[in-house]
Formats: C-alpha cells, structure tokens, sequence
C-alpha cells in the first residue's frame, strides 16, 4: 500500500511539473481511457476544439486525427518503451492550428500504472501558446538581479532601450550598463542572442 501511495505521488508531481512546462499531459490505458491528466490538459478538454472525451475515450477533433491517436494507443499497449520510443504526429483544431501529440509506451514497472492500468503517456504541445519567460527563473537560472530580470522580460516581450529607460525613468545609458550585465552572465553577446537564448529557458 505504501509503494503504491509512492507512486501515486510521484506521478502527480510529474503532471504538475509538466503542467510548469506548458506541456499537457495524459496517462491513458489500452482502449484510450484517461486514468490521469493534469491541469493543462482539462483547460484542452473544456475547450474542445482539438482533444475532447467521447463516453470516457479520447477523442481529436477530425476523425483521421483519432483513428492515429487510437491506433498509436493501441500499439503503445503492445509494446515496451525500450522496444518502441513512441510516436509524434499532429492534431488540427477547428481554426487551423495544431498540437503536437507524442504518444508513448508507459515503463509499466510501478504498481500505480498497473492498477489504473495505464499503458500509454499522451504528451501534449500547443503550437499556440509561446513560453513567456518569468522573473523567478531568470533569477534562478542566470543570477539576475531583480532589476536585471525584469528588464530581460520587457527586451524578450519586444520592448526598447529607450522604451525601458522611460518606464523606470532612468537614462538610457543605465539601461544599456544592466543589458551589458545580463548578456554577461547569460553568455550572450547580442540582443537577438540573448532573446532566443531565455525564450529556450522559459518554464511558464
């Protein structure tokens, strides 16, 4: 009982985690029930404009888009993650944009998968959302200064120099001595460097 009470929270700390990742996440057994999901994921279920449930299966929105889904499910159910790695394929929404599905065998060596007998991890990426970088984990990651944080936010959310200087009424020169800082302890030497380079790094 306690192994299983282990696992069950360890696996409700790896959704939450992905949750952080803006990652949706799906464990699902072999006729494409959900045994859990997290919190992105039913923010995509009450939408119900590319994943929905159908009398408890998962379901896409076009019907080629679930006869892959099911059809990857049901080969994860055959197959052990050192066997076969998974799959990654596309499902469309109503208006024209994607997700991106990787559809993947469960390890089952825990005695929570084998109870709620999940045999698949459905991961999910929206092709709409954009990681936006949050002050808290430049600070972390970089050993940012508060100030410096905040300012690597604004540059990467396409705001000026000139534009930051005036709203912390500040010389533009001061300004240009912080983003000097900040490229110096992300390891970047250009703007444009150090947009993609936090953009990669973003959690939330």
């Amino acid at each position: 009982q306690s192994e299983l009470e282990q696992a069950l929270v360890e696996r409700d700390a790896s959704l939450y985690a992905l949750d952080r990742v803006q990652t949706g996440a799906i464990l699902v057994d072999r006729y494409a029930r959900p045994t859990a999901f997290n919190q992105m994921t039913s923010c995509m279920f009450r939408e119900g404009d590319a994943l929905f449930l159908c009398h408890g299966r998962l379901h896409a929105r076009k019907q080629p888009d679930t006869d892959l889904l099911h059809s990857a499910i049901a080969r994860a159910s055959e197959s052990i993650s050192e066997e076969w790695p998974g799959t990654l394929f596309p499902i469309h929404r109503t208006d024209g944009s994607r997700l991106a599905l990787l559809v993947s065998p469960m390890p089952c060596n825990t005695k929570a998968e084998r109870v709620q007998g999940a045999v698949a991890a459905v991961l999910v990426k929206d092709s709409r959302q954009n990681p936006k970088p949050v002050v808290a984990d430049l600070r972390s990651l970089y050993h940012l200064t508060s100030t410096e944080a905040h300012l690597a936010v604004e540059l990467v959310s396409g705001t000026s120099l000139h534009e930051a200087a005036e709203r912390r009424g500040v010389s533009l020169h001061t300004v240009k001595s912080q983003l000097k800082s900040i490229m110096l302890k992300t390891g970047t030497a250009r703007q444009a460097e150090l947009t993609r380079v936090i953009l990669q790094t973003a959690f939330s």
